[in-house]
């Protein structure tokens, strides 16, 4: 039967067109609440809007699944899924547009997911769209940004043209404009970022003359990702010239509604062209309609070549109007009366945030104030050690405030090495950077000194045991690391070089006090739950002495960090026993020369933000208590773990709110921060970290009969692994993929070879699965309330209503072992159908602490560990 398919589609130019298919599949891929009133905000066309409903409407009622889809029919695009392209097993399709298709993959060589970009089958052997595709790839892997797309790969697999890059969990930002637009400060958020990006490839010579929002993606923090450089043009002969695609819709390159006038013209293109189009991008963001809507791309053009839109905050009053300058300076015909320069533009979009965000410390007279934390004054410099899988990079960023610009910041790459870099310092002066680095190729840390200034960095250690936690003396005269040679303690070297001595065994987290006449460490080690007798902290004289034990009366205590006077030290703490009641962990300060310690809040503060300690680390731990009352931390918060800052009191409790100063997407920690003349230099570390799980082989002694194996991979955030008696099921817990807050258990059955889910937790942190002896039954944990679930998955039952993590589960299944969730600290035994009841009684003086409880195999006994803090005995 006829539909008029056919004929309805000569009705169209090419540039209708490719808008009818992107709606078509946008709305495929997650159909709007309210179709029509979508569709009038994506499109000022009635004729596309009927086509895009059409095919929808086509689509929904194809009839049975062995016949064409509407998309197929219509678009003449067939959903096909190979198993395998090249090296990378094909795991669903995430994405398609005018002629091209992307795939969810699994790169089994690096094991990781990534996104596969190919051709549609019907337009595959197409010569200029497979230079678009390699062009593409080659533009976007020229540019290392955190706001652009990462490309892994381009090859060919049975004249298979792809392209790998990183799979990004998000969406379009054209997906994320609703009718109406967005909130002003989401608008500014992510224009910025697209700002920063644009300025990453302009400044490499790159032009995208095909920013839409189709090709901007929004991951699930927030974090923007330019894509598609298939329209990019080389300004500065990068590429050869011969590479270069046509242009596809005619004689201009670009999508007709986001195009430039001199794009529109078949002009010479520039940076400025690309302003032109972001203008377009912002203005639709903010409003939630096309600058230059158009009946058909011939009126855009004319309107894009003639007439100026309306100011924003005339068509939607909720913006701010101080947006209307701003993308009327982005949207002048003339590009000489443009913005000159992408970054002129984020510049002015911070200047607004600031404006915006923090209306309090804006002058009567309105003069534009940098949106930084009061601590970072101008010129601020700021460097950063990554770990990238094993290639290791020193990033170099500028801050300054000028006249503005405000947060304006150069990256440069200082280091440039394979191997792992971490545990950065920074020197009183801010002229020389010290860090842990394995770059020698002896395969262990050692410590390596270099000045910013871009002279060649310097080793000074060269011992065979891991040398790293450096931390410069004020004088920058010498260097305390931590290293593990002999049994492990802090030791001293001078930055010129020379000989190590040894300062004191054991020792951990060296810190000078401000006058560098003594240094705070801690001693011990610990997990997640800060026993009583763990760890303590001591002072030493900084020329070596004999070491004091700072708060004596604390049961536990770690991580110290000087107060900028030198007065008190904050640090981690298990407080005294408050008569048998148990003891408060919380992060404390003292004086230094001894008095009543005052416990922050800190703890309740982080948790009142949804901030939490890094996936890898067991506590949230600030790192430098700068002069201006600023303490700088590295937390989590929601799925990304960035460095942040916080005004305290001198007693160390918080002061206002947290505020975020880095926003990438690896895990970003260990900032170290001085302020000098009014300027402010930070290192952090940035991290990409894969979790695995590995197993190895042991003999009959218990010893390793061979080298470890991977065993489990391709999940995010792996974490408490747990074997049944026989080996033959093995149960995990990881991050649920696409979900924030979320955990996911699952259950792999090693004799089948299968996995299988067995609950989702809504729950950020871990959720420590355990499996039964017998493979059947698993306990698990989530916000204070122990659960059991068959292990095959199914109704989990409340166990345990108020408890902290389970330690154990009987072979059989009927019962679990949980620490308390508040003193009293102790084991709780639980059965289903009954209420959890202690282990030991509290009265036995032996026993006040209790934890790592597990049954024996037989179910007949149980083994733990238990002290009274009081008292040396065990």
């Amino acid at each position: 039967m006829a539909d008029g398919g056919e004929e309805s589609r000569a009705d169209f130019s090419a540039s209708d067109w490719e808008q009818v298919k992107d709606l078509v599949f946008t709305c495929q891929t997650a159909p709007p609440e309210d179709l029509d009133e979508w569709l009038r905000a994506h499109s000022q066309s009635e004729e596309v809007r009927r086509e895009v409903a059409r095919l929808l409407q086509a689509s929904s009622a194809c009839g049975s699944f062995m016949g064409l889809t509407a998309s197929e029919k219509h678009l003449g695009v067939r959903l096909h899924q190979p198993l395998r392209i090249g090296r990378y097993r094909v795991m669903d399709q995430i994405g398609s547009g005018g002629s091209g298709v992307v795939y969810a993959a699994w790169d089994e060589s690096l094991s990781r997911k990534v996104a596969l970009k190919v051709l549609r089958p019907d337009v595959a052997q197409n010569p200029e769209l497979q230079k678009r595709l390699r062009w593409d790839a080659r533009a976007a892997s020229s540019l290392k940004h955190p706001n652009i797309v990462v490309v892994y790969e381009v090859g060919t697999d049975a004249e298979v043209d792809y392209v790998a890059m990183e799979c990004i969990a998000g969406q379009t930002l054209s997906h994320c404009i609703k009718a109406g637009g967005i909130d002003n400060r989401e608008v500014l958020r992510y224009a910025i970022q697209i700002c920063s990006g644009l300025e990453a490839a302009h400044a490499a010579g790159i032009v995208h003359r095909d920013l839409k929002p189709g090709n901007i993606m929004i991951t699930e923090q927030g974090v923007v990702k330019i894509l598609d450089f298939g329209l990019a043009k080389d300004c500065v002969g990068g590429f050869d010239s011969k590479d270069a695609p046509e242009t596809v819709q005619g004689r201009f390159a670009g999508t007709v509604a986001y195009v430039s006038p001199e794009q529109a013209e078949a002009k010479s293109v520039d940076a400025r062209s690309d302003i032109f189009s972001f203008g377009s991008v912002l203005f639709e963001m903010l409003t939630g309609r096309q600058a230059f809507p158009g009946g058909s791309s011939v009126s855009v053009l004319a309107d894009i070549l003639l007439t100026d839109p309306r100011p924003p905050h005339r068509l939607v009053h909720r913006v701010d109007p101080r947006f209307d300058e701003l993308v009327g300076r982005c949207l002048r015909k003339d590009r000489e009366h443009r913005f000159q320069s992408i970054a002129e533009v984020r510049v002015r979009l911070q200047e607004l945030e600031d404006q915006i965000l923090h209306p309090e410390n804006q002058p009567a007279e309105d003069t534009p104030q940098a949106r930084l934390p009061r601590w970072l004054a101008p010129a601020v410099v700021v460097s950063a050690i990554a770990i990238i899988a094993l290639a290791a990079t020193v990033i170099y960023l500028l801050f300054g405030r000028g006249h503005p610009p405000t947060r304006n910041f150069v990256l440069e790459r200082i280091t440039a090495d394979r191997g792992v870099t971490g545990y950065p310092a920074l020197s009183r002066d801010a002229k020389l950077l010290a860090y842990a680095t394995d770059r020698a190729g002896d395969g262990n840390l050692d410590i390596w000194v270099q000045y910013l200034n871009g002279n060649d960095p310097r080793q000074l250690t060269t011992d065979p045991a891991g040398d790293y936690e450096p931390v410069f003396s004020p004088d920058g005269s010498h260097l305390v690391f931590r290293s593990d040679r002999d049994g492990g303690g802090l030791y001293t070297v001078s930055t010129l070089g020379g000989g190590e001595r040894l300062l004191i065994p054991g020792g951990h987290g060296a810190q000078f006090s401000p006058d560098g006449k003594w240094i705070a460490y801690w001693k011990g080690g610990f997990g997640g739950s800060l026993q009583p007798g763990s760890v303590q902290i001591y002072i030493i004289p900084a020329v070596g002495g004999v070491p004091e034990q700072f708060q004596p009366a604390f049961q536990a205590c770690a991580f110290p960090l000087w107060s900028p006077d030198g007065e008190r030290i904050l640090f981690l703490g298990r407080g005294p026993d408050a008569g048998g009641n148990g003891s408060k962990v919380d992060w404390w300060t003292a004086p230094v020369r001894g008095g009543t310690a005052h416990a922050t809040g800190l703890t309740r503060y982080w948790t009142k933000f949804a901030l939490n300690h890094l996936s890898i680390n067991n506590w949230l731990i600030p790192a430098a208590w700068l002069p201006s009352q600023t303490l700088l931390f590295a937390a989590g918060h929601a799925d990304s773990n960035n460095i942040w800052s916080l005004k305290i009191a001198p007693d160390g409790t918080p002061r206002g709110e947290p505020l975020r100063l880095t926003a990438g997407t690896s895990i970003e920690w260990r900032p170290a921060a001085v302020e000098l003349a009014g300027r402010s230099f930070l290192t952090y570390q940035a991290m990409n970290a894969d979790s695995d799980i590995w197993r190895i082989s042991l003999d009959g002694n218990g010893h390793a009969s061979g080298p470890p194996q991977p065993f489990v991979s391709g999940f995010a955030g792996m974490a408490s692994s747990s074997l049944s008696r026989d080996g033959s099921r093995l149960v995990f817990s990881s991050r649920q993929q696409n979900v924030v807050g979320r955990q996911s258990i699952r259950m792999k059955d090693l004799k089948a070879d299968r996995q299988s889910p067995v609950a989702n937790v809504p729950s950020r942190h871990f959720v420590r699965p355990i499996i039964s002896g017998d493979g059947q039954t698993v306990v698990y944990w989530a916000d204070t309330t122990g659960y059991v679930i068959p292990a095959s998955g199914g109704t989990a039952q409340v166990i345990c209503g108020h408890c902290g993590p389970p330690t154990h589960i009987s072979s059989d299944g009927r019962a679990a072992l949980f620490e308390a969730a508040t003193a009293p600290e102790q084991i709780l035994y639980a059965t289903a159908g009954s209420p959890p009841k202690p282990l030991i009684a509290l009265d036995a003086p032996r026993f006040t602490m209790e934890f790592g409880a597990r049954f024996s195999p037989d179910g007949r006994w149980i083994a733990f560990s238990a002290g009274n803090p009081s008292s040396t005995a065990r």
